[in-house]
């Protein structure tokens, strides 16, 4: 089932009374949502949600620790770009603990049937820690772009799809997004 507002629009404190109500609900929301969640007057922990999935921009830390204060181990993060909508990578709710700073500051790890890897500039593949492209491959990145076979074959080469996006793989294959690309 989905649950559309009654107001049609994103309203905090209408959200709470939703995710109150509703049981075992999970909630997307874009991280500058949860920060309109967290600042509300009607701010509490919902007693029936089950998860609330973020995506669509970073979130900063510090707005993390203060998610996971209200909402308990309850936040999922996916990361996409329009290529392969949240599909790359994921961090789980296990992770959302603010012991895990490292984690936090990350956008997760390759989801199920995702190749993730960081090439330069010259489409070499680079050693974890270095700052590159994302570079993915799995059957969930678009067939190409319409009526634009020229930019398929540039932004989807042989080794994946590579979203317009700066970042650095760290330890145990966490993906930290650092900048848009320039290309």
């Amino acid at each position: 089932m989905n649950v559309i507002p009654e107001s049609g629009h994103f309203e905090p404190e209408e959200i709470f009374e939703l995710l109150d109500h509703w049981h075992g609900a999970s909630f997307f929301a874009a991280p500058t949502m949860v920060v309109r969640l967290l600042a509300s007057p009607a701010a509490r922990s919902p007693q029936h949600l089950k998860t609330l999935v973020y995506g669509g921009a970073p979130m900063y830390v510090a707005d993390s620790l203060r998610a996971i204060e209200l909402f308990g181990q309850r936040l999922y993060q996916l990361y996409g770009q329009g290529e392969a909508p949240m599909t790359i990578t994921g961090l789980p709710q296990e992770l959302h603990q603010p012991a895990l700073l490292d984690k936090l500051s990350s956008c997760g790890f390759a989801r199920t049937g995702c190749e993730v890897k960081i090439f330069d500039h010259a489409e070499r593949e680079l050693p974890h820690g270095e700052i590159g492209e994302i570079v993915t491959r799995s059957d969930c990145i678009m067939a190409g772009y319409w009526k634009n076979p020229r930019r398929r074959r540039r932004r989807c080469a042989a080794a994946g799809c590579t979203p317009a996006m700066s970042a650095r793989c760290i330890a145990a294959g966490f993906l930290t997004i650092r900048d848009r690309s320039k290309t």
